[in-house]
């Protein structure tokens, strides 16, 4: 009896330190994987050593290219959007040595005393009154005040903006909680669109750049036949059917956010939308990317933009 006492006591005991083994080893096994997963990659490390020269390497290409572009009579023609997305990547990177400070504190100085202060010292139904006067003086001079079109009179202006003005008032009356609409934030929509719409159709810069980002956008979708082609056949393409193409430019473009996903860039493009869109319209980034990216790429790829915030 005593002999299986011994061996009852024994087995338990060799239990117990088999237990305590696998919790050292349960413990030891996420903290290695912590400490592999902190520990950053050769390549991380490398692009983190050479990040300064890299990235003084790629805004001097993209200089050089600019005033290539520029001086060379074959491509001078398109110097506005050159000019325009050169210099948008040069200062881009050249933010990543110099501070945010450097540029926000002087405005800040300027803007928070001058205009931001004094003017939410005013009562609120004095800013909604100030806000649709701008907005109207804007939409009834981007109509009236320019000279009129071939084939056009200012009763067909007129209509637009009762038009824009009618849609206003038929979501306002079908909305179930009128007293929860946010009229800042519809207000400064408004507005901006009507400057973007003057920038766009009143001056030449404007149009050249949109009409460049409208063309870049189709030319990208397009690309996504060559896959429907591989996939369906050429006839099949050549027909034009809505389900076939636009299925395959659907796939081809959640295919291609995911991958800029994974890389970290939509990341950034969302926050840069958000801090931009919070300040002057108090609304998230996922909402304004997709605002801004519908007239380019459509509403149904748009919507893939912000995918994983939506979940």
């Amino acid at each position: 009896m005593e002999q299986v006492e011994h061996k009852i006591s024994h087995s338990d005991s060799s239990i117990v330190k088999n237990t305590d083994t696998e919790a050292q080893v349960k413990e030891k096994l996420p903290h290695d994987k912590e400490e592999t997963e902190d520990e950053p990659s050769s390549l991380n490390r490398l692009y983190r050593k050479y990040r300064p020269l890299i990235l003084i390497t790629l805004a001097s290409v993209i200089l050089g290219w600019w005033i290539s572009a520029t001086v060379l009579k074959a491509t001078r023609h398109r110097w506005i959007v050159q000019t325009f997305w050169a210099w948008f990547f040069i200062i881009v990177i050249a933010f990543r040595f110099i501070p945010n400070s450097v540029i926000t504190r002087p405005v800040g100085a300027i803007w928070i005393p001058v205009v931001q202060t004094p003017w939410f010292k005013l009562p609120r139904h004095t800013r909604l009154t100030l806000g649709w006067l701008a907005l109207l003086g804007i939409v009834f001079g981007s109509a009236f005040g320019f000279p009129l079109a071939d084939n056009t009179s200012y009763g067909d202006r007129a209509i637009s903006v009762l038009g824009l003005f009618v849609f206003q008032f038929c979501f306002w009356a079908t909305s179930a909680h009128r007293s929860h609409i946010p009229w800042p934030t519809v207000i400064v929509g408004l507005f901006i669109q009507q400057a973007i719409a003057m920038f766009v159709l009143k001056s030449g810069a404007g149009f050249s750049i949109f009409k460049w980002i409208a063309i870049l956008a189709s030319d990208f979708l397009a690309q996504a036949l060559q896959g429907a082609e591989f996939f369906f056949d050429a006839e099949t393409i050549g027909k034009h059917w809505f389900f076939v193409n636009t299925l395959a430019s659907i796939i081809f473009f959640v295919a291609f956010i995911q991958m800029m996903y994974y890389l970290g860039l939509m990341q950034w493009l969302i926050r840069s939308f958000a801090w931009l869109f919070f300040k002057i319209m108090d609304i998230s980034g996922a909402e304004a990317v997709v605002a801004a990216a519908s007239p380019f790429i459509g509403q149904g790829e748009s919507a893939c933009l912000v995918r994983p915030t939506s979940i």
